[in-house]
């Protein structure tokens, strides 16, 4: 009988927006612009960076420095700002983190519990990202059947971490987008061998369980709460 670890496809692994299948990086520039709040975005990155400085209550100057990330020239130097931090000796970073520092005297401060919050906003963005851009969207769906995962040594929270031992929750977050989408363009197919009745009498049972089971759920902050080391992983 063979092994059935055997059977398991191999994950597929991504990091660079350069790389094969780097329509999965977050830093992937976007033919469709993300829109937040009345603004765009070209990155995912910078979305999820700004996000940070956009919350009920916050106060002006946080809004303001909030667009400071979305201005960014690249999802990495909206990173750095958002961070207010980086290990690195070019002057361009460090001009970065001067300009955050600026703010952060002014008050500028990331949102109170965004530790908690920061995987339900991470999935919101993505929501975003893969139902507007048809070419993310279709790579996305591509890899269909197998699991998703970040490489990077560097992020033991969104990738695999140094020693492959990660959370990897943009590979998580990925892949329950993907079923979730699979799942949705079923749906005219079930209607088309069911009677339309039926079809719709079903999808109004299932659409409580889709809203809880997909809202900013606890599950998330949980987890997310258990992955809080900031020291053992880095800012993200």
């Amino acid at each position: 009988m063979a092994d059935a670890a055997s059977s398991t496809p191999e994950p597929i692994y991504f990091h660079s927006e350069k790389d094969p299948l780097g329509e999965l990086s977050n830093f992937f520039p976007l033919k469709t612009p993300l829109t937040y709040q009345g603004k765009t975005y070209t990155t995912s990155e910078h979305l999820y960076q700004a996000r940070k400085y956009l919350y009920p209550g916050a106060s002006k100057i946080c809004v303001e420095f909030a667009d400071e990330i979305r201005r960014a020239s690249t999802p990495y130097k909206a990173k750095i700002l958002a961070n207010r931090r980086v290990i690195g000796s070019y002057e361009w970073q460090k001009e970065l983190v001067r300009v955050a520092k600026r703010y952060s005297e002014s008050g500028a401060q990331p949102m109170p519990d965004w530790e908690e919050e920061k995987v339900s906003v991470m999935k919101e963005v993505l929501e975003s990202k893969f139902s507007r851009d048809a070419r993310c969207r279709e790579v996305l769906l591509s890899t269909r059947g197998r699991g998703l995962v970040e490489r990077s040594a560097t992020d033991g929270f969104w990738g695999n971490g140094k020693n492959g031992e990660g959370s990897n929750w943009l590979g998580k977050l990925l892949v329950e987008l993907r079923e979730r989408i699979i799942f949705t363009e079923s749906i005219p197919f079930l209607c088309r061998e069911k009677s339309v009745l039926f079809c719709d009498e079903e999808l109004k049972d299932e659409e409580p369980k889709k809203k809880k089971t997909f809202s900013h759920g606890s599950t998330h902050r949980i987890e997310s709460r258990k992955s809080k080391k900031k020291s053992k992983f880095g800012d993200s």
